[in-house]
């Protein structure tokens, strides 16, 4: 039987994700081999020197990511803004914050498996000897699919939560923002429809700097309008840089026009101080908004067993017998 394989022995790609890339197999160049080998399952053999995990420790793609979502459904956070607005350096702040053992309330971070993917958007925050912090590097890319970090958080009672954030690039947004069926849109269509919550990043230096606040506020107040049309809703709304925010006309029109057009929306804020993102403001208080807004609440603790054990029981015959 012939069926298209990675031509590089350890990696499982098109079984898992590609181990090299990160990416999806088709967007690797090793992704061309193609084994004509047919066997029996008696002679196939494991060289367990060889076995690698499913996943590259870089940001999952969608396909990626599959493996998570077949042990619990885990929350899908979009964060949408334009190119230099700060979405990478909160991502960073946040990471280095529950790193240094910072906690949310309620939750406790249990693990990552993009931790590689982590630590590259967030080493340019840490202090190297006496090289200062700087913003994180922007987020490129060519194409079309979402990189997402994942995190795991657990709590006393043994209950754990994955969740996986989109770190793609402004320009994606920017495009959707034009024409939202273009195929240079596509990353960011795939964030809106899919994304249980969505974090609206706006860039408050930029619409305080007096050559650029006229586009930034004409870009963010045309974007706001297209989630009115399409009825999305985003979660939260976080304004970056505020330390280096100026009040002006511009500024407070968007502001007025966020609250009046996401008025179930939170808002939070960011500051930049010496080239880089701060990582106390509201960055915390934002994630555990995320955790709360999208966490059911645990199930009503029974006495024992078999008092659960009952009320299951009711609940099914009333779905089989009612429908609901």
């Amino acid at each position: 039987m012939s069926r298209i394989v990675c031509s590089v022995e350890t990696c499982n790609a098109p079984k898992t994700g590609c181990f090299h890339t990160g990416e999806s197999p088709e967007a690797c160049e090793h992704f061309q081999g193609e084994s004509t080998s047919s066997h029996d399952s008696s002679d196939l053999s494991i060289d367990t020197e060889k076995l690698r995990p499913a996943w590259s420790g870089n940001s999952f793609t969608p396909l990626a990511a599959q493996f998570i979502a077949g042990q619990q459904r885990p929350i899908l956070l979009g964060l949408v803004g334009f190119a230099d607005a700060g979405k990478t350096s909160l991502l960073a702040s946040l990471y280095l914050l529950l790193t240094k053992g910072r906690e949310i309330p309620q939750w406790a971070f249990a693990g990552s498996f993009t931790l590689y993917g982590w630590d590259l958007i967030s080493r340019s925050l840490a202090w190297k000897g006496d090289e200062k912090p700087t913003y994180p590097p922007r987020t490129t890319g060519e194409g079309r699919e979402p990189g997402l970090l994942h995190l795991r958080f657990a709590t006393r009672e043994a209950n754990w939560q994955d969740v996986l954030i989109t770190d793609v690039p402004g320009e994606w947004f920017r495009a959707w923002n034009i024409e939202p069926n273009q195929p240079s849109a596509e990353g960011a269509a795939w964030i809106l429809r899919h994304a249980d919550s969505l974090c609206f990043v706006v860039d408050g230096r930029r619409l305080s700097d007096p050559l650029e606040r006229n586009t930034a506020a004409r870009e963010t107040l045309t974007l706001l309008n297209r989630f009115t049309e399409l009825k999305l809703r985003p979660t939260q709304i976080i304004w970056t840089k505020a330390d280096e925010t100026t009040s002006n006309p511009k500024l407070q029109a968007v502001k007025t026009a966020l609250e009046e057009g996401l008025p179930d929306a939170k808002s939070f804020h960011t500051i930049a101080t010496n080239g880089h993102e701060a990582q106390g403001t509201d960055v915390l208080e934002w994630f555990s908004e995320v955790l709360i807004s999208q966490v059911k609440p645990a199930v009503t603790a029974f006495n024992d067993v078999s008092e659960a054990a009952n009320s299951r029981a009711e609940n099914l015959s009333r779905w089989f017998t009612r429908g609901t």
